[in-house]
């Protein structure tokens, strides 16, 4: 049986990053509100947005333990290849977001595009900002475990 050496904290501390990401990339000013247009969702009535917001503590929750698997399958990725520098950190997580986390986005627009969007948003701007987010995130992710192994 292999055992792996794993670093709770590192793997707390890329949960906590990928939030603080999230809350980065997601704000208005950054990328929020042109992901939001390129689904077609803007503006949202009054109604819309007290519903939203009434749903976002379970939604951040939830988004919180997904970051926390991802650091953690991350990490035994880490540990197994014996990941220990900046390069093999970044390296590391461009693989990891190249097979797993943006086949994941593809998939999921695919999808997506064809219920939600509608012809009503820009799907190519959209596509372009959910997957690079998700490649941000597993390079920092990757950087963090690959220094904290």
């Amino acid at each position: 049986m292999v055992v792996f050496d794993i670093n709770y904290m590192a793997i707390l501390l890329s949960g906590v990053g990928s939030m603080v990401l999230g809350f980065i990339w997601y704000n208005p000013k950054v990328f929020g509100d042109k992901w939001l247009s390129s689904l077609g969702r803007l503006p949202f009535t009054k109604e819309e947005g007290v519903t939203m917001q009434k749903s976002m503590p379970k939604t951040y929750v939830a988004s919180f333990f997904a970051s926390l698997v991802t650091a953690y399958v991350l990490a035994h990725v880490v540990d197994a290849f014996d990941v220990e520098s900046l390069a093999s950190g970044v390296q590391t997580g461009f693989l990891m977001w190249l097979g797993f986390g943006l086949i994941g986005v593809v998939s999921y627009f695919l999808y997506e595009r064809n219920l939600t969007l509608g012809g009503r948003g820009n799907a190519p701007l959209h596509f372009l900002i959910t997957a690079g987010y998700h490649l941000v995130n597993f390079i920092m992710m990757g950087i963090i475990l690959s220094f904290w192994q």
